[in-house]
């Protein structure tokens, strides 16, 4: 399947999501102008494919939408950390980041 219409594709990316085809999933949400609250679901389905450079940026993109909400800071310090080539800079962002949700 290979819809065009954004409308179509946001619901089916989201079915497939719902049905465990992550990878499939983010082909039909990829290139579009995402919302919040699909931005968000971006990010978990780059951590779901273990594609965690793409989740970092995804996660980033999704707290400059929404920089107050913490399931966005968690889930930035999540896959900040998760990251096969994390740094130690990666790892302070990600402490920094939890610390700040303790305020919460």
């Amino acid at each position: 399947l290979r819809p065009t219409d954004e409308k179509v594709r946001k619901q089916l990316g989201g079915v497939l999501a719902a049905i465990g085809q992550f990878r499939e999933s983010v082909q039909m949400l990829a290139g579009l102008a995402l919302g919040p609250d699909d931005q968000f679901e971006l990010a978990n389905l780059y951590a779901a494919t273990k594609d965690f450079d793409a989740a970092v940026t995804a996660a980033r993109e999704y707290v400059k939408l929404d920089p107050q909400d913490p399931r966005g800071l968690r889930l930035l310090a999540d896959v900040l950390s998760y990251r096969g080539n994390a740094t130690k800079g990666d790892y302070a962002e990600s402490l920094r980041l939890l610390r700040g949700l303790a305020e919460y």
